[in-house]
């Protein structure tokens, strides 16, 4: 993959572009920013970066490309070891309940590629895949496409400036509802539920419509796309006597569930689901089996298989995913993995192979020895954990305002990329990043990182921004 340009990596070739460019674009971004993150949530931060990432059209298609394969190579791990979406449960060590919208007897296969976003961190301008998100519970896809989009307007008047022409990234929320017409065969005027669970965010009434109202955007998209989507509380989902959905007394013809299935608590909603889902006539984007691949130990597979990949697959996984080894419970290898991982602290991260969103992420560098030590024999004991290579990424220069005395100042911070990917295709580009002074170890939204997106950039062409 590309590598470095000039002094900047291919993350963000802003330090590449003409200075002419970068003038008045700076001018535009600084003019525009709070009309750009305008219903952004969340709409309390200290920091806003005053303009996106700036990538090279050929290596964003190229990260899509990338990404779409280490998913297909990790598939192909997991049928090496399970025939069915019950058998590869089972070897993960998932937990046994929680999971009623498993079939547990379906097949692993290209099916459940349809949609993921990866984590991509860069370090000397080489992207490392740090974790594999396969699966359709993908948030902020409204919010990337809408910076993005609002950022380019802004940069209007700076078109042509020295052959730089700007396009968009293509939209994610489009290639989402695409991808449902194409996987579950959705027509025009379908209706489309996104259940909404109370626990999600503060438990309670008030809670739960504040999370349908954050979803307005989404479901605008799925509208202008031709399917009648819209958000209800999950409670507000039934089956009929041929266990076919409904709302309100009108049918459900198809389901994206954005949140992790097996993280729902029981209620009379998911009972509706699982009812819908034994009998067959659940359509959902995606199936609960797509968070199975998610499971962070199919990176240790990937290392342990590289001998039955083809050598070109195998140079990809050692080129592009950080070394992952599988923390079991017990035995020798065990015993020597954990020793190795005492005395190797500082070059390692401990990862929960079925959790997300960074929740129980413990850094080697960023913690004590005794902490270190302790979380080790805690993740041992659990057998659900993975040791992986410590990535320290590269930085990106950016210019932040603060929103709340308004002083501008340039920081270099960390940033993890994220493409998203619907039916194979890269759709949008979600980028997470520090901010000035920041220190989280763990670049989440939850951990106070921003959410930001990049704008695709053409050279040497006939002046003009392209749509």
């Amino acid at each position: 993959m590309t590598e470095q340009r000039g002094n900047t990596s291919a993350a963000d070739i802003w330090a590449d572009l003409p200075q002419a460019f970068r003038t008045t674009a700076s001018g535009l971004g600084r003019d525009a920013w709070q009309d750009v993150y305008a219903g952004i949530t969340p709409a309390e931060r200290e920091w806003r970066a005053v303009r996106p990432f700036f990538m090279d059209r050929d290596h964003f298609e190229e990260l899509g490309r990338v990404s779409d394969r280490l998913a297909h190579l990790v598939l192909l791990s997991c049928r090496r070891r399970a025939r069915s979406a019950g058998e590869l449960h089972d070897l993960l060590g998932g937990p046994v309940s929680g999971v009623s919208l498993l079939d547990r007897d379906a097949p692993l296969s290209e099916d459940l590629l349809a949609a993921g976003r990866p984590d991509v961190l860069y370090r000397d301008g080489i992207p490392l895949f740090v974790e594999l998100n396969i699966g359709g519970a993908l948030g902020a896809t409204p919010e990337v496409d809408l910076i993005a989009s609002r950022f380019h307007q802004a940069y209007s008047g700076a078109q042509g400036t020295d052959g730089v022409l700007l396009s968009t990234p293509p939209s994610p929320v489009k290639g989402r509802f695409d991808c449902i017409r194409s996987t579950l065969g959705a027509g025009d005027g379908d209706r489309v539920a996104i259940p909404v669970w109370e626990g999600h965010g503060a438990a309670g009434h008030a809670a739960t419509q504040a999370a349908i109202e954050e979803l307005a955007l989404l479901c605008d998209g799925g509208r202008a796309a031709g399917l009648d989507t819209f958000a209800v509380p999950l409670d507000e989902v039934e089956t009929d006597d041929a266990a076919v959905l409904h709302v309100a007394g009108r049918r459900i013809d198809a389901v994206l569930w954005l949140y992790v299935p097996s993280a729902q608590p029981d209620s009379p909603g998911m009972d509706a689901l699982a009812r819908a889902s034994a009998a067959g006539t659940l359509r959902m984007h995606t199936p609960e089996a797509t968070f199975l691949l998610t499971n962070k130990k199919t990176l240790g597979w990937l290392w342990e298989d590289l001998e039955h990949f083809e050598p070109q697959d195998a140079e990809l996984i050692r080129r592009h995913v950080p070394r992952t080894r599988i923390l079991a419970a017990h035995g020798p290898a065990s015993d020597s993995l954990l020793a190795d991982a005492l005395g190797r602290q500082h070059e390692l991260v401990l990862k929960p192979g079925g959790e997300y969103s960074g929740h129980g992420v413990v850094v080697g560098p960023a913690v004590t020895a005794e902490v270190w030590r302790r979380q080790l024999d805690r993740a041992r004991a659990d057998g659900g954990h993975v040791l992986q290579e410590y990535v320290e990424g590269d930085l990106a220069e950016l210019d932040f305002v603060n929103t709340r005395n308004g002083e501008h100042r340039t920081a270099a911070v960390p940033y993890l990329l994220g493409p998203h990917l619907f039916d194979h295709r890269p759709c949008g580009m979600l980028v997470r990043h520090g901010v000035p002074d920041g220190a989280a170890s763990v670049l989440s939204l939850s951990n106070g990182a921003l959410l930001g997106s990049a704008l695709l950039v053409e050279r040497g062409r006939p002046a003009g921004i392209r749509s």
